[in-house]
């Protein structure tokens, strides 16, 4: 297991997995100099509901500030296709423009990342997604993500080692 020496301490994470020795990479000199953009990531800053007006209102803010700051692109990454669904309807009754990202569909984010202040909505999707540079700024999880297939629903009920099966999904 390889990483790289700003994650976190190799010790640590040798033993979160139970592994052998991890080996710290230097990051070249070369990479150093480069950036992969600046973004920001907002998670429901309450307890309160993750569609609630207080709430969406806090991640409009945050979304017109990011508009400010350069070309306003805002993914929300939904827990599940019902809350994306609905986030879908609140934001585009805000009156802003919405591309719903659905399992096949990559042709909405790419009209997303050619579209200015624009929202990408999808569910369950937390990697694959590129965004180099400055083409999404503000990242917005409403709420904390959860198993959403039946086979993880499965495994957090029945298997003995649930725990780690929710320990994993969390991580998402």
């Amino acid at each position: 297991v390889y990483m790289s020496a700003t994650i976190g301490q190799p010790g640590d994470l040798q033993r979160r997995l139970g592994t052998r020795q991890i080996v710290t990479l230097a990051t070249p000199a070369a990479l150093r100099t480069t950036s992969t953009g600046r973004r920001t990531f907002a998670i429901n800053p309450g307890n309160e509901p993750p569609l609630s007006d207080s709430v969406l209102g806090f991640a409009l803010d945050q979304a017109q500030a990011a508009a400010e700051d350069g070309p306003g692109r805002v993914a929300w990454l939904c827990a599940s296709t019902y809350e994306a669904d609905e986030l879908s309807q609140l934001l585009t009754g805000a009156g802003r423009t919405v591309h719903r990202l659905r399992a096949g569909d990559d042709p909405a984010f790419e009209r997303w990342k050619a579209t200015p202040g624009a929202d990408l909505v999808t569910a369950g999707r937390f990697d694959g997604l590129d965004m180099p540079d400055d083409v999404c700024r503000l990242v917005i999880l409403p709420s904390v993500p959860a198993g959403f297939t039946e086979f993880e629903r499965f495994a957090v009920a029945y298997l003995s080692d649930a725990s780690y099966v929710r320990h994993r999904i969390g991580q998402r």
